[in-house]
């Protein structure tokens, strides 16, 4: 069957996601949609498995069991679909809220390494993209002459030798940012070039790290954003490269103490979202006559 169709006639929740979940959507900001569906019998025991259908758009439903592997994990991108608000929930099933209510079981020190790990990567590409505004590359791909190197080679002597590995770096950095310049949204580029780094990421960046921390004291997860003003104000500009390094850094110290001290467990107790995993796939394949 057609993944989409599959997805569609058996989804069990949808939701907004992205800017419009955590509140940090402006008039021109896209519209996300996150969703959630039951596969068939044979594409959950069969060799057939469909783990996820894509939507025009940015709109990504997952299969059950794919979505209950990734939650358990902590995946930021895929817990925070159990926690986001009433008001960004369109669709909703009895299968569904049965796992919300035991949205808690998911919630784990796991999330100390996944958030941050997020954040990192942010982190990454704020530094890289920064790197590239300041050291931009040639039009012209590097010029393997320019790696020639003289080097003494015993019973040779003095010979010119190619330097592939540094070469092939050069290569790969200049395809990244070739590829990184004709690719970026306009605004995205402007917002770029007026800071000297990408204060989009720079907010993710701190959502992230200040999400691990909320988790990690018990709060739970806090999808749509009380901070949302002076996240906005990161995104406007209103921090300075060094400070929003800064800031990120602070919270990375403080983690690791969190992460010792944090009231929830591990890991997750697998054999109960096993269980009620179970559960739900039976609830809904004897719905509808299946099983």
């Amino acid at each position: 069957m057609d993944a989409q169709k599959l997805a569609n006639e058996r989804r069990i929740f949808t939701c907004r996601g992205g800017s419009h979940a955590y509140g940090l959507n402006t008039p021109t900001s896209d519209e996300d949609f996150r969703g959630v569906f039951i596969g068939l019998l044979a594409n959950v025991f069969g060799f057939f498995p469909i783990e996820h259908a894509q939507f025009g758009g940015d709109y990504m439903v997952y299969e059950f069991r794919k979505f209950v592997n990734l939650a358990k994990e902590c995946n930021p991108n895929i817990i925070e679909l159990l926690f986001v608000d009433e008001r960004d929930i369109l669709f909703s099933t009895p299968q569904w809220e049965k796992l919300r209510a035991h949205r808690d079981w998911f919630l784990t020190r796991k999330a100390r390494h996944t958030f941050a790990g997020y954040a990192h990567a942010q982190l990454k590409k704020i530094r890289g993209h920064k790197t590239w505004l300041g050291n931009p590359q040639s039009v012209e791909p590097p010029s393997p002459a320019k790696y020639v190197r003289r080097k003494w080679i015993d019973d040779l002597g003095n010979v010119e030798v190619f330097d592939q590995n540094a070469y092939d770096a050069a290569k790969r950095t200049w395809e990244s940012y070739w590829s990184w310049k004709n690719n970026r949204n306009e605004t995205r580029a402007k917002m770029e070039e007026e800071s000297g780094y990408d204060r989009k990421h720079a907010m993710h960046l701190v959502r992230l790290l200040r999400m691990a921390h909320e988790i990690l004291r018990g709060d739970g997860v806090l999808v749509k954003r009380a901070d949302r003003d002076e996240l906005l104000s990161i995104r406007d500009g209103a921090w300075s490269y060094e400070e929003v390094v800064a800031h990120a850094q602070d919270l990375e110290a403080k983690l690791e103490e969190l992460y010792e001290n944090s009231p929830l467990p591990h890991s997750p107790d697998v054999h109960k979202i096993n269980d009620l995993m179970l559960e739900i796939y039976g609830d809904f394949w004897r719905e509808r006559g299946e099983f």
